[in-house]
């Protein structure tokens, strides 16, 4: 595999067009921040025909288990972006789908056969009254560490690439917000739990409400050019 990246990142590198990258970046900073622009941020379809589409695609699930696929697997689409030359930034993340924040509490999941993971959920409200006294999880539990590692893999592996380092962006995996990871963790009793005993569920959110923006703030310091 390591040969397989190094000859594919650096075909990409040797197409990397910086000066168009830096012009998006900032024209798309500036209207988010409602800063005027010479022209308005557009994106074309990824469908559009581009000159370059020899890249290595894996499945889902074999990018799940190998970082070297998965990076591989999120650079295809910056590598027809870079391409097309519109507004729509080179970014690429860990991408493990949306049972990062429950598999940190220990909650299970299922690989299905090639697509996103899905989360199994407490089977009592006792368990979610038992996550509460617990306090605090090692937020490299479950999911946590291999997206730490993850990461790390990518910025070690773009460090070769100058052009690339400075064009992609790794930003953050999908944690999900607080309510989300709730429903993920206790399942659609949540909403009649609303009614029942909305005081757990208030503590409940407050409580993740915290640690979603603790882990938050550890992964970006895995991040780039956010």
């Amino acid at each position: 595999m390591k040969n397989l990246v190094e000859k594919y990142l650096s075909k990409f590198e040797a197409t990397v067009d910086l000066e168009h990258q830096e012009k998006a970046f900032s024209t798309c900073r500036k209207a988010l921040n409602f800063e005027e622009v010479a022209e308005l941020p557009f994106v074309f379809p990824e469908e559009a025909n581009v000159p370059e589409l020899d890249w290595p695609v894996f499945l889902y699930n074999d990018g799940f288990s190998d970082p070297a696929k998965m990076l591989l697997n999120q650079l295809r689409i910056p590598l027809i972006r870079n391409q097309l030359k519109d507004y729509s930034p080179l970014n690429i993340r860990c991408n493990y789908g949306t049972v990062i924040m429950p598999s940190i509490f220990g909650t299970d999941f299922k690989l299905t056969e090639n697509s996103m993971p899905w989360s199994f959920h407490v089977k009592s409200r006792d368990e979610i009254h038992r996550i509460l006294e617990k306090g605090i999880p090692g937020f490299e539990n479950g999911l946590g560490k291999k997206c730490f590692e993850t990461a790390e893999y990518y910025m070690e592996v773009l460090s070769n690439y100058p052009k690339l380092k400075k064009a992609i962006v790794i930003y953050h995996p999908d944690l999900q917000g607080p309510f989300d990871v709730a429903h993920l963790i206790w399942g659609s009793d949540i909403f009649l739990a609303l009614y029942d005993c909305p005081e757990l569920v208030h503590k409940l959110l407050e409580y993740l409400l915290n640690l979603v923006g603790c882990v938050m703030r550890v992964i970006l310091r895995y991040c780039i050019n956010l």
